[in-house]
Parts: structure tokens; C-alpha cells; sequence
């Protein structure tokens, strides 16, 4: 009787210590994700385009940098970011053109403005 009680408490112990901890899932090496992609104009080509531009920016300057990337589409000419790397929340990037709609060349500056953005996180 002893040795059954003691078998279920070892038993026990080891369940309420995490030991299958073992079989959590990694972290997502990088994510992104765009909110109100529709807003954003045509010549853009999406948010797939947009987090394509990120992802490209973010490995050249950041390799192996595990982050992610929540972009808020405000408006066909703005564009505000959540930035977490290594568990970490950045500040807020906002990205606006004034004078025009965004397009592929603003895109691509917003992306490297993420990744020098992130250049600095330990997220690694």
C-alpha cells in the first residue's frame, strides 16, 4: 500500500513540475501580420507585399531575429506598427507620407525603418 502511494506522488510531482515542458513549441522565429490590409492602395500590392518587404528588411539587417511585427493600416498613406522582439514590446512606429498615397518605394522604407527599428533588441 506504501509503495502505490508513494509511486502515484512521484507520479504527482512530476506532472505538477512542468516535466513535459519538453513538448512546448519553439518560438516563432518572426511574424507578421496586417490589420485593415484593404485600406492599403493597390499599387502596394497587399499585405502579404508589406510583410514580405518587412521580413526581407528585418533577415538582411537582423539575421536569425525573432520578432514580430503587427502592422495597423490607419490609411491609404499611414501606417502604425507594434513591434515585440524577444519577448520585448518596442516603442510604436508610425509611418506617414503626406503629400501622396503610400507605394512600393514607401513600403520598402517603412520596412528598413522596422528593421532599424528592431536592430537594436535582443531578440535573438
Amino acid at each position: 500500500m506504501v509503495r502505490k502511494s508513494l509511486g502515484f506522488l512521484l507520479v504527482l510531482a512530476a506532472a505538477s513540475t512542468g516535466a513535459g515542458a519538453m513538448t512546448a513549441a519553439p518560438e516563432r522565429p518572426a511574424g507578421c501580420r496586417v490589420v485593415d490590409a484593404g485600406k492599403l492602395p493597390a499599387a502596394v500590392g497587399g499585405g502579404e507585399a508589406l510583410c514580405r518587404a518587412i521580413e526581407k528588411a528585418v533577415s538582411a539587417r537582423n539575421p536569425g531575429l525573432h520578432y514580430s511585427a503587427e502592422v495597423k493600416v490607419l490609411s491609404p498613406s499611414r501606417l502604425l506598427a507594434k513591434l515585440v522582439a524577444g519577448g520585448h514590446a518596442l516603442p510604436e512606429q508610425n509611418f506617414a507620407v503626406s503629400d501622396r498615397d503610400l507605394n512600393a518605394v514607401m513600403i520598402d522604407r517603412f520596412a528598413q525603418s522596422i528593421a532599424e527599428a528592431l536592430a537594436g533588441s535582443t531578440g535573438r
